[in-house]
């Protein structure tokens, strides 16, 4: 019974002890747990993220105004053409719509 006892005893300190192996962070990456400590970490990510939107400003008017039923569809007085594609008229936007693929970069 002693002999047991010292045996559970041993076990249930050698995993006790073990537990703190476990509890490392990532040197090679930023994890979950240690990304957002730092005021700079989120300003760069802010920074990526505008940076992301300024870029793909061409785009909104193609992916706001024109999906919301506010364009008109034919010739303007210039004589210019005022129609979009069936997609947009639809409200059928897709990744793989050829010319107006690139929606995704307004979500970061």
């Amino acid at each position: 019974m002693k002999k047991i006892t010292s045996i559970l005893l041993f076990l249930s300190a050698l995993l006790y002890v073990s537990c703190d192996a476990l509890d490392l962070s990532p040197e090679d990456y930023y994890g979950s747990g240690n990304f957002w400590t730092k005021e700079a970490q989120v300003e760069g990510y802010m920074n990526g993220l505008h940076n992301n939107l300024r870029s793909s400003y061409t785009m909104f008017y193609v992916l706001g105004e024109a999906r919301g039923g506010t364009s008109r569809y034919g010739t303007s007085s210039l004589g210019t053409s005022m129609s979009y594609s069936d997609p947009i008229k639809n409200n059928m936007l897709t990744k793989d719509n050829t010319g107006i693929s690139n929606w995704y970069d307004l979500y970061g």
